[in-house]
């Protein structure tokens, strides 16, 4: 036995979580209002920062309706305005989102990066403390120059809980 006191601080794992697998994705366990292709093109993908099928599953709601929904914008402040985009076109409001995951998707074009994302964070901080949010950023080789495309998984739990209550009357 080694009475070396070291801890283990991280563990490398070979066999990982294959995001590839969107064939198994459980559609039919939600009710997903939106383009469900935007899910599988998410998974799909190995972004800079990752949203995987775990992400996905544990944002969306097998008792609440969830909305895609997708944005886009170009030129300054692309990534915030195209998310911008992406939260009017969901069907609800945002006082009624429980849970909403966000994947940003860019062209390589898009100057100040960093700015552009801390753009973002502000905006997101601002909209509502009660919402569970996870993100992720991802290149898009179909974009160019300034352009970005936001693409949101909403939960909407008042929704739900209206027709439940509708249905007690």
């Amino acid at each position: 036995m080694n009475d070396d006191k070291t801890l283990l601080d991280s563990l490398a794992v070979e066999e990982a979580i294959q995001n590839d697998e969107s064939y198994k994705f459980p559609y039919e366990n939600y009710k997903i209002i939106g383009d469900t292709g935007e899910i599988d093109r998410i998974i799909n993908t190995c972004g800079v920062i990752n949203v995987d099928i775990i992400d996905i599953t544990s944002t969306l709601s097998t008792e609440a309706d969830n909305y895609v929904a997708v944005g886009y914008a170009e030129g300054e402040g692309c990534i915030a305005n195209a998310f911008k985009d992406a939260v009017g076109k969901l069907p609800a409001g945002m006082e009624s989102i429980s849970k909403m995951l966000s994947n940003i998707w860019i062209s390589k074009g898009v100057e100040q990066q960093g700015n552009e994302m801390s753009a973002l964070t502000d905006l997101i901080k601002c909209m509502s403390s009660d919402i569970d949010i996870c993100w992720g950023f991802a290149w898009d080789e179909s974009l160019e120059g300034q352009q970005a495309k936001a693409t949101l998984i909403a939960v909407d739990v008042k929704a739900r809980a209206t027709s439940v209550m509708g249905n007690l009357t």
